[in-house]
């Protein structure tokens, strides 16, 4: 019974509960997350048995075993995907569809503003001159600007609103991830069990789907129902929520180039980024940011493009007011967007360089802490950029500070809000550049009939290449040069840069040491050896701490390598020769334990104990030894291929260098045209290219050897030139045949050569030079002159041999015909003809009563090509000396046949005499017998010529009586006859010296008995008429100095020069042709080859180096010009020890006199100049050159200041008594008191007139008036004479009496005896000048001195002496030239001051050089008044001269030792001239016929006689190259170094200065294909570039676009001008319109219209797609609801059923309990 009540008790109580279920799930039928429970049950089984009974089978009944929630996880997770897809889209395309309705068309949208904007410009197009459509314009301009600034500001709010709702979405997400930890916390807690109460995981599915509506997210549940939650769908993300745990969410905005907000993670700590999210609000919204990002660019992009390529074309435009198109619209930025990682320190500041160069695409800045730079990166840019700090990169540069780590960076952003700052910027209508400044005109010239159309596009843009401001240091030094590794790329010298000097430079050989801090300190003893240089050693030095401060007792050592090197260079620490590092060319650096020496030449020994080293107190440290390396060759480049300065580029070098990568067009053709041509240098720029040692020429004729002359009568002489082939022979090993035309010109010559020689590097002039001189006397000279003319002009002018002035007027009044120009000598006498393009010079038809004169080549220096000796002259004494012997006797009358006689008289005794020239005299030793023989005058002797030394007939000798006395004796005779002398057979011999220049020459001489005849065998050259040449006697069988031959030229050659009117052969010379010369030149050596011979160039210091030498036209005056540049040359030690320049320049000059046994040379070296310059080279090679030269002075005759000077006498017999007598003196009012009674301070009176005279002395010496008393004379005469203390003071005696009170007899007073005035020096202000060779110098007194100004500062210098006596010194003068007095005709008035300067006589001086007197010294040749006069100098320094007495000239010996000492000449000059003939040097005199002066920083050389003359100067330089450009057009450089060397290159220039190019162009179409342009500068008509016109017949250039329509000849030329005006004229302004359709030449550019078409169509395409996308999204999830719901949620009809099902069983066990009552009722009633 007890079971019945069991099962019917647990029935009732499972079914109450599964109605209870069943309820429930009725009863939230419309709960959301409610999930459907059902109630599970299960049978209570019966008890088991026991022993004593079996096991109930029935069973206990029925309980609720579990209440389940119907729950499917593949259900739900399906449901939370397609619930996070759907929520994604949807936010995404709810915020796109504003992004649409912020950009779709309407009145004022941005497209619209567009059309409306381009419309104006059109109308402006239409009547560009029309201002009323220009104010339109500028109105729609400023609405575009607007239009773009309103829908950025439209789009930044939806970014905005974006924003905001992100945050809510995060913050959402935070709140419920918290609320599931809650939850999670509570299921643990409450399903202690194991089971949790199912309403929990209804609250914890509800939160998980509302996660997943704003991200999309993986779950995973434990076994006790809890909840883990991942990001992502993969199961795989990172964990939102795990347990009681969760990761809370935030977000950044991202820079990259994908853009949106980033979801991170733990935003307050590791703010880790997460990729997983894919799907919910969250990922919408981030996506629709980047979205409308995207938009917000494209519409940055938009409004850059328009501003960037409208600006662009706008600045190639005019204005009305004729000036170039400014900014129209302003709208460029480049943002940095700062890492949110990086510390708030590092800062990136941005500046816009160039914004028609910046990228497009955004770009990474990193720190690569490693290698301590950033590194910018991006799409757009073709190679990463670096920097420290700085970088540099297209369009912008970025300066960066602050402490950066490793990987802080930046999002670098072009564009950035660049529609919001959009503005337009026109203010004018008449602002708007519609006209064109481009205007294309075909010559009318041209062959064909083709076009050429030019459009403005943009720039090519190149590699980017460092700038020079970017590679070298702005320093022209050579220690702060930049060594490159390798030949190649420099720098690009950018366009705008003004000027630039550069410079290559050799490495100096050097020794390095490194010192430890105990060797520094114990350094002792640096040594070392050289080879190669002028004193190689071997040097040691005492460089000990005591060897530099020996009186140091401190105990200091060295600290600093820097210490010794100081003292190295200043000489305090010297070798132990004692000399200097200075003074062999070193120098030191050092800093530290560093020390570096280095040295100017040679090299360090590198082996053995020669080794550089420094010994030590612990050891010896050797040097690391570097060699000398040659400087690099450096090269100058346009883009174009326009090769400027340097060596030229073989064809090798071409390939190697020329490429578009090293900064090259890609369309670059090589050119050597103006390769090193600083007079015809590139585009007009100044240019001055200087290499060491200069560069190599030679020169030719058009013939191939030289210039030629030919002269004719009548007709004019042809070109003499025959077609030949030259051949020229590069260093580099390239060969070039070059074919020269019959009758070329040097003109044609050089155009050929240069044709075919363009791109070698080698250049070839032509000039043509005639001198016309030595016209003979005055007259008409008429002449055809012929030269570039074809048509010969007659030329007539009146001349005189000394003024060819009327001449040279003549000819240059037609030089534009003919192309000659003339230029007089100084002296008038001679005229140069130039035709400076090397055509030949004809002069013809020359008038018959024209004077005679001569014509021939000159050179550059106005020095005559070719001088060859015609004829000569000859003299000398060869006849044997004959000393006395008797000629005639009565024994030799008598003998047989030796003497005859025709005399009548008788005893005559004479003897016979004979010197070296063969004159003989007679010596009388008796006159004869007088009155028993006399003789008559008019006798004769006949003395067989075996008396003489001769042969009998041959040498016989005529004695005649010339003069008797009245007895008839003999008195005087004569004697002739030809003597016996040399004799020696015909040999040719060559001149032992010349007083000329000349060389080369030599003679066939044949002596017979002492008569010389000489014959010319080689004409050499250099000779002028009346030079003399010398043959020693022992040449021709004679004594040295007795028998020497004097050859005189007679005259030159006449093949080197026409002798205009002389005859010759009968033929009058009327004609003459002179054919120029070419000189051909290089930076490398080359040799040219002709069937005469080979001729190699050769390498000339003046000609591109670093010294230049420049000629006037007549060649008399040189103007030397040395480049010293301080910064280049001075050397000087790098701050880090490591590097020292030693300076090394050195600097020459060599000065010619007339004669080739005179000359001055003088050198210089830099390091012996405190101050390197121009100026300072230049003055120190003038003094030199002065010190070898006379020491000119002048002293004035007469004191220029005197004392004032009284004299007194006084003669007393009688006796003084001093108590009785006395004395009045007065001088300027003041009574002198003189005492008588006390004479000498000893009490001794006065009593005689010397005791008066003394005591008067004493008293007025002792009353300080000014004047000075002395005692004069002695008895009878005493006196006194007052003297004024200073010179030019005045003072008045006005008493000087002596009084005799007892006188008895008359006595004389004192008497007045002498008075010298007083004078004062030259007030301040007088002056006097002097003239000193050709220049003037003034003396002037200042404050009392005197004050030297002239053409030379301290050239002259004067002062007063201890006797205000005026000395001026002059020092050196090569001519030995006396300072004069200028004239009053040259200075009005300068007599005058002279004599107040004391000149009214003057000495002049002339101090030879100090000599050694010898003997054999050769005589000094003067002329004083025009009388020549030969000094003579014996070993005692007795001076002789000839004449012996020269009245006003004083010759005297200055010895300084017993046989040292120099000649001193004095004379009046005022009086007297005197000058030295010269050139000699003689005496210590020293002679040029040139005078030198400094001219600024130049030297001038002139000639004193107006003759031409060739000059040497010489100069070295550190720098192996250097290039000075100015005035640089407007286009980039490029600096290459090649040929290996030290590759070390420094550089000082301007920064670049943007300006406009306004060039006019010409395009010339070269070849037949006529698809070839040359683009050249059509004002220096210099080729600028080369192009080939392409298949659509358009190339470019720069900014241009070139389109010739037609087929172009070769030559046709078109000009392109920029500066037309801006009215009437709209082209501009079309192009600008054409712009809204995009650039059909550019491949992808696409008009402004396209784009903002392109960008809503974008918009457009991404929200059809995105509302498809929703469409499906929510299908999806609403499928996955439906089959959740299918699973998991209440149906009422199952409800129902269950709910009948469980009331029937509930009653039915409803009855089970009854029955069980019933029964145990019927048991108990049975009971």
């Amino acid at each position: 019974m007890t079971s019945l009540f069991d099962v019917g008790k647990s029935a009732i109580q499972a079914y109450r509960q599964s109605l209870g279920v069943t309820g429930q799930n009725i009863a939230n039928i419309n709960t959301e997350g409610y999930k459907r429970r059902e109630a599970n049950l299960e049978e209570v089984g019966a008890s088991q048995g026991g022993i004593t009974s079996i096991a109930n089978q029935a069973g206990l009944g029925v309980r609720v075993a579990d209440i389940t929630r119907s729950f499917d996880a593949f259900l739900t997770d399906s449901k939370l995907a397609a619930n996070a897809s759907f929520q994604r889209m949807d936010s995404y395309v709810k915020q796109l569809e504003k992004v649409e309705t912020a950009l779709l068309p309407s009145d004022a949208d941005l497209g619209t503003q567009i059309g409306n904007f381009f419309r104006g410009l059109a109308d402006v197009s239409a009547a560009p001159s029309d201002l009323a459509p220009r104010v339109v314009a500028l109105e729609q301009g400023r609405s575009l600007a607007a239009a773009f600034n309103s829908t950025f500001l439209q789009l930044d709010n939806l970014k905005t609103a974006t924003t905001a709702q992100m945050q809510d979405a995060i913050e959402g997400i935070n709140l419920l991830t918290k609320e599931m930890t809650s939850v999670n916390d509570r299921i643990l807690s409450a399903g202690q069990s194991g089971k949790s109460p199912n309403s929990f995981l209804d609250l914890r599915d509800r939160l998980v789907q509302d996660i997943s509506a704003l991200a999309d997210v993986s779950v995973s549940y434990t076994d006790r129902g809890v909840a883990n939650l991942t990001i992502g769908s993969s199961g795989a993300g990172p964990s939102l929520v795990e347990g009681t745990n969760r990761t809370p969410l935030g977000f950044i905005e991202r820079y990259d180039r994908i853009g949106g907000l980033q979801v991170v993670l733990n935003p307050l700590s590791s703010h880790t980024p997460t990729s997983q999210l894919s799907g919910g609000i969250i990922a919408g919204l981030s996506e629709v940011y980047g979205a409308i990002d995207d938009v917000v660019n494209q519409m940055n992009q938009l409004a850059v493009q328009i501003t960037t390529d409208l600006n662009a074309q706008h600045h190639r435009g005019i204005t009305m007011d004729g000036l170039r198109g400014l900014d129209m619209f302003s709208a460029v930025t480049v943002v940095a967007e700062k890492n949110p990682s990086n510390p708030a320190e590092v800062e990136a500041e941005i500046t816009i360089t160039d914004p028609t160069k910046l990228p497009k695409s955004s770009m990474t800045l990193t720190y690569i802490q490693a290698r301590e730079v950033w590194q910018l990166t991006g799409p757009d840019l073709a190679e990463s950029v670096e920097g420290k700090s700085l970088i540099s990169a297209s369009g912008f540069d970025v300066r960066l500070t602050g402490p950066a780590k490793n990987g802080n960076s930046f999002t670098i952003v072009p564009g950035k809000n660049a529609a919001a700052n959009m503005q337009f910027l026109l203010a004018r209508p008449q602002d708007i550049a519609a006209a064109s400044p481009d205007l294309v005109t075909a010559d009318n010239k041209n062959a064909t009939d083709a076009t050429l159309e030019v459009a403005r596009v943009s720039p090519k843009g190149y590699p980017e290449t460092k700038s020079i401001a970017e590679t070298l240091s702005n320093s022209l030094t050579a220690v702060e040069a930049k060594e490159f590794i390798n030949d190649g790329l420099v720098a690009t010298i950018p366009a705008g840069t003004k000027n630039v000097d550069i410079g290559s430079f050799t490495k100096q050989a050097s020794a390095k040491f490194q010192l430890t801090d105990l060797a520094l300190q114990n350094v002792t003893q640096l040594s070392f050896s050289r080879t190669g240089s002028g004193d190689d050693g071997p040097h040691s030095f005492g460089i000990s701490y005591a060897a530099a401060y020996p009186n140091d007792d401190s105990g200091r050592v060295w600290e600093d390598g820097a210490d010794i090197a100081k003292l190295l260079n200043s000489g305090v620490l010297r070798s132990s020769a004692n000399q200097s590092l200075s003074d062999l060319g070193m120098i030191a650096s050092g800093r530290g334990g560093s020390l570096t020496i280095t040295s100017a030449e040679g090299d360090f020994e590198v082996t053995g104990s020669r080794v550089p080293s420094i010994s030590t107190g612990v050891g010896l440290n050797t040097a690391a030894v570097s060699a000398a390396v040659s400087a690099s060759d450096l090269q100058i480049f346009t883009r174009e291929g326009r090769h400027l300065a340097g060596a030229a580029f073989s064809d090798a070098q071409i390939t190697e260098f020329m490429k578009s990568g090293n900064g090259f067009d890609d369309e670059a053709v090589y050119s050597a045209k103006y390769l090193n041509d600083g007079d015809n240098a590139y585009r007009d720029m100044s240019m001055d290219v200087s290499f060491s040692g200069g560069m190599y020429a030679l020169e030719i004729g058009s013939n191939g050897i030289a210039p030629v002359l030919s002269q004719g009568s009548s007709i004019l002489p042809g070109n003499t030139t025959a077609a030949y082939n030259l051949t020229v022979d590069l260093a580099q090993g390239a060969s070039h045949i070059i074919s020269i035309d019959d009758g070329a010109s040097a003109a044609s010559a050089a155009s050929t050569i240069n044709a075919v020689l363009q791109n070698t590097g080698i250049r070839a002039d032509a000039t043509t030079r005639v001198e016309l001189f030595e016209f003979q006397n005055n007259g008409v000279v008429t002449f055809d002159l012929e030269a570039a003319n074809r048509l010969p002009i007659e030329i007539s002018a009146d001349v005189t041999p000394t003024n060819l002035t009327n001449l040279a007027l003549a000819i240059n009044k037609v030089a534009a015909d003919t192309g000659v120009s003339a230029v007089t000598s100084p002296d008038n006498q001679r005229i140069i003809l130039t035709s400076a393009d090397g055509d030949d010079i004809s002069i013809s038809n020359l008038s018959n009563t024209s004077p005679l004169f001569s014509g021939r080549m000159v050179d550059d220096d106005g020095v005559a090509l070719s001088t060859p000796v015609g004829t000569v002259s000859s003299s000398g004494a060869f006849k044997d000396p004959l000393t006395t012997t008797n000629a005639v006797t009565d024994v030799l009358v008598s003998g047989a046949n030796v003497s005859t006689t025709s005399a009548s008289g008788s005893g005559a005794d004479l003897s016979l005499a004979r010197d070296t020239s063969g004159v003989y005299s007679v010596t009388i030793t008796s006159g004869g017998d007088g009155g028993s023989g006399p003789y008559v005058v008019g006798d004769t002797f006949s003395v067989d010529g075996t008396l003489v030394g001769g042969s009998s007939a041959t040498h016989d000798v005529i004695i005649t009586v010339t003069s008797i006395d009245a007895s008839g004796l003999i008195t005087a005779a004569s004697a002739t006859g030809f003597a016996p002398g040399l004799t020696q057979a015909q040999t040719t011999i060559a001149s032992t010296t010349t007083s000329g220049l000349g060389s080369g020459a030599s003679f066939d001489v044949t002596m017979a008995d002492g008569v010389a005849t000489v014959a010319v065998n080689a004409v050499g050259d250099g000779y002028d008429v009346n030079d003399t040449i010398t043959i020693l006697g022992s040449a021709l069988g004679g004594t040295d100095g007795v028998n020497d031959l004097t050859l005189t030229v007679a005259t030159l050659s006449s093949g080197s020069m026409a002798s205009f009117g002389s005859t010759v052969s009968g033929n009058t010379i009327d004609t003459a042709r002179f054919s120029g010369g070419i000189a051909m030149l290089s930076s490398e050596d080359f040799s040219i080859t002709t069937s005469s011979g080979t001729t190699n160039a050769v390498q000339d210091a003046a000609l591109g180096g670093f010294v230049n030498v420049k000629s006037n036209t007549t060649g008399d005056t040189k103007l030397i010009t040395f480049d010293a540049n301080p910064s280049l040359e001075a050397g000087g030690s790098a701050l880090d020890g490591l590097r020292a320049i030693a300076p090394n320049a050195a600097y020459g000059i060599t000065v010619p006199t007339g004669s080739s046994n005179v000359t001055f040379s003088a050198n210089v070296n830099a390091n012996e100049l405190s101050v390197i310059s121009n100026e300072s080279v230049s003055q120190a090679l003038v003094k030199e050159l002065r010190d070898q030269a006379p020491l000119v002075s002048l002293s004035a005759g007469t004191t220029s200041s005197a004392k004032q000077v009284v004299s007194y006498s006084f003669q007393r017999s009688e006796a003084v008594v001093a108590a009785d007598d006395s004395v009045n003196v007065k001088i300027n009012g003041t009574v002198i008191s003189v005492d008588l009674s006390d004479v000498d301070g000893l009490g001794t009176p006065a009593t005689t007139a010397a005791h008066v005279t003394t005591a008067i002395v004493t008293a007025i010496n002792n009353s300080n008036i000014g004047v000075t008393a002395a005692t004069t004379a002695s008895a009878p005469d005493y006196g006194v004479e007052l003297t004024a203390n200073q010179a030019g003071e005045i003072f008045t005696v006005e008493a000087f009496q002596f009084n005799d009170l007892n006188e008895t007899v008359a006595q004389t007073q004192f008497g007045l005896q002498s008075e010298t005035a007083a004078r004062s020096l030259p007030l301040d202000g007088t002056s006097v000048s002097i003239n000193f060779g050709s220049q003037v110098y003034q003396l002037k007194m200042q404050d009392g001195e005197v004050v030297v100004s002239g053409p030379e500062a301290e050239r002259v210098t004067a002062y007063f002496d201890s006797d205000s006596r005026l000395q001026i010194y002059g020092g050196g003068a090569l001519a030995g030239t006396p300072l004069t007095l200028v004239s009053d005709t040259q200075i009005s008035g300068n007599s005058t001051g002279a004599a107040s300067f004391g000149l009214s006589s003057a000495t002049t001086r002339l101090a030879g050089q100090q000599i050694t007197l010898a003997s054999g010294m050769n005589d000094l040749s003067l002329k004083f008044n025009d009388v020549d006069i030969a000094v003579s100098l014996d070993l005692a320094g007795v001076i002789t001269t000839t004449p012996s007495s020269v009245s006003g000239l004083t010759l005297r010996w200055e010895a300084a030792t017993a046989t040292t000492g120099r000649l001193i000449t004095e004379y009046d000059s005022l009086q007297n001239t005197l000058s030295v003939n010269g050139p000699i040097n003689a005496l210590g005199y020293k002679t040029a016929d040139r005078e030198i002066s400094l001219q600024a920083d130049a030297i001038k050389v002139q000639s004193t006689d107006n003759t031409p003359f060739a000059i040497t100067a010489t100069a070295t330089s550190i720098a192996g190259t250097r290039v000075t450009l100015d005035d640089l057009p407007y286009e980039d450089l490029l600096v290459f170094t090649t040929g290996g060397g030290a590759r070390e290159i420094a550089a000082e220039y301007a920064q670049p200065v943007e300006v406009q190019d306004i060039t006019t162009y010409e395009i010339r179409s070269i070849g037949d294909t006529g698809n070839m342009l040359e683009v050249f500068d059509a004002d220096t008509g210099h080729s600028i570039a080369t192009r080939v016109v392409s298949g659509d017949r358009q190339t470019t250039y720069g900014e241009f676009l070139f389109t010739l329509r037609g087929r172009a000849g070769n030559g046709d030329k078109f000009t392109l001008q920029q500066d037309a005006s801006g009215t009437g004229d709209s082209r501009n302004l079309d192009r600008m319109i054409a712009m809204q359709a995009g650039d059909d030449n550019v491949a992808g550019k696409i008009g402004f219209q396209d784009m903002f078409g392109a960008m809503i169509a974008g918009v457009g395409s991404s929200l059809r797609s995105g509302k498809i996308a929703v469409e499906v999204h929510e299908e999806n999830l609403m499928a996955a609801k439906e089959a959740e719901s299918e699973f998991a949620g209440v149906n009422l009809d199952t409800e129902a059923a269950a709910l009948i099902e469980y009331q029937q069983a509930y009653q039915a066990s409803a009855r089970i309990l009854s029955t069980a009552r019933e029964l145990f009722q019927s048991l108990m009633d049975v009971v």
